[in-house]
């Protein structure tokens, strides 16, 4: 997959390997949630000069290409899927974002995740309730407690958010609403505490003015 990729970046967009910061997986087969008709999605960091954002796409696999310049933006911005990189332990070519974490706008990142994260808890309940969509719910859950954890040592200027050591995975999100029998209120009196304590954490590193 690494020679397929850098291939596609040499042929389509004249991008060397030499230009070439990062390379992430990001989507389904990042958190375990893919089967045998899920494409495969990449993120690429590169210093090449003519590039600012562009998208390659295919049927198996779509390639988000992005500048270092604007890398700071989308993730200033909670964009769902540069947060991904902090996700993957074992990259193709890891990047190294200590070089950006002064840079980030704590004021921003406290408005963009408060907002990304209560929509995505609500998103969770109502997938359930509403449609038993029993997988997006839990994913729904499980993307809104890993933003704040993850934002949280963002704010805090703490180099462990970019090793990312998780403790509640997806798995284990499922596993609890199969003992819940995929009920609501059940699944919401476990993680409702939780994600409430995390928001309090976070609160706390992040202003919401100077």
């Amino acid at each position: 997959m690494e020679n397929l990729i850098y291939k596609i970046l040499k042929e389509n967009y004249n991008i060397s390997k030499e230009n070439i910061l990062g390379i992430y997986e990001y989507g389904s087969r990042l958190y375990g949630s893919n089967n045998e008709n899920s494409d495969y999605d990449f993120l690429i960091i590169t210093n090449y000069k003519d590039i600012y954002y562009d998208i390659y796409e295919s049927k198996k696999i779509d390639i988000h290409i992005i500048s270092e310049e604007n890398l700071i933006d989308l993730i200033n911005e909670c964009n769902d899927m540069f947060l991904a990189m902090f996700f993957n332990k074992n990259p193709i070519k890891k990047y190294n974002f200590n070089l950006l974490i002064n840079d980030i706008d704590k004021i921003k990142l406290r408005k963009f995740i408060s907002k990304k994260v209560n929509n995505s808890y609500v998103k969770a309940k109502k997938k359930l309730n509403l449609h038993n969509e029993i997988l997006i719910s839990a994913k729904s859950l499980f993307h809104s407690l890993r933003l704040i954890y993850w934002a949280t040592f963002i704010a805090k200027n703490d180099k462990r958010a970019y090793e990312f050591p998780y403790y509640i995975s997806l798995d284990e999100i499922l596993k609890d609403y199969k003992n819940c029998n995929f009920e609501w209120d059940c699944i919401n009196k476990k993680y409702k505490p939780i994600f409430n304590n995390l928001m309090s954490e976070f609160r706390k590193v992040a202003p919401k003015k100077v």
